[in-house]
C-alpha cells in the first residue's frame, strides 16, 4: 500500500473512532488532506443519503472516489455494486430482520464481486483493502456510522452461505 493510502487510511479510521468519543484530527489537518487529494474529499452534510444527483444509489463523493481510484470498468462497476450496498445499509429499516437479511445477502454478493475483479495484482488494489475504503467512506459522519452499526446489530445471530458463482450485477446502459 502506498504511503499515501495509508495515510488516508490512517485518517478515516480516526475520524471513525472519532464518532466513539475519541479525538479526531484537527479540522484544518482534514481539509488540508482533501485539498492535497491524499484523503477524499466526502460529504459531511446531516443526511444519511448525502447527495445523489444521478440517482444511482451511491452518493456523488463516493462516485467520484471510485471514477478515481479503480483503473478498469469492472472494477469501478464492482465497487460501485458494493458502494451501493453500504448506502443501502444506512436507509434500510433496521426492525425489519427479513429487510435486514436481504440486504446482507445483496453485500455478501457485492464483496464476492469485488474479490473476483480485485487481485492486488498488477497495480490492482486488493480486495479487502477495498471493502474496507468503500465501508469506511460510506460511514463517515457519525450519524452514517451510528446507523451502520445499527444495521450490523440488526444483522446478529443471522447465518448466510457464501455466494458462488459470478455475483457482479450487470450495469444498466
Amino acid at each position: 500500500m502506498n504511503r499515501c493510502a495509508r495515510r488516508a487510511g490512517a485518517v478515516l479510521c480516526a475520524m471513525a473512532l472519532g464518532a466513539c468519543g475519541r479525538s479526531l484530527p484537527a479540522r484544518q489537518e482534514v481539509l488540508a488532506l482533501e485539498a492535497s487529494g491524499a484523503i477524499p474529499k466526502l460529504d459531511r452534510g446531516p443526511s444519511l443519503e448525502g447527495v445523489d444527483a444521478n440517482g444511482n444509489g451511491i452518493r456523488d463523493d463516493i462516485d467520484g472516489f471510485i471514477e478515481r481510484s479503480y483503473p478498469t470498468q469492472p472494477q469501478r462497476h464492482a465497487a460501485s455494486q458494493l458502494a451501493a450496498h453500504f448506502q443501502r445499509t444506512l436507509l434500510v429499516d433496521k426492525s425489519d430482520r427479513a429487510a435486514l437479511k436481504r440486504q446482507s445477502v445483496l453485500g455478501m454478493r457485492a464483496v464476492n464481486c469485488v474479490y473476483d475483479r480485485f487481485s492486488g495484482a498488477d497495480g490492482s488494489k486488493q480486495p479487502g483493502v477495498v471493502v474496507w475504503d468503500l465501508e469506511a467512506i460510506t460511514a463517515n459522519t457519525k450519524p452514517r456510522l451510528k446507523a451502520y452499526w445499527s444495521y450490523s446489530k440488526g444483522l446478529d445471530g443471522t447465518v448466510l452461505s457464501l455466494p458462488e458463482g459470478d455475483t457482479c450485477v450487470r450495469p444498466e446502459g
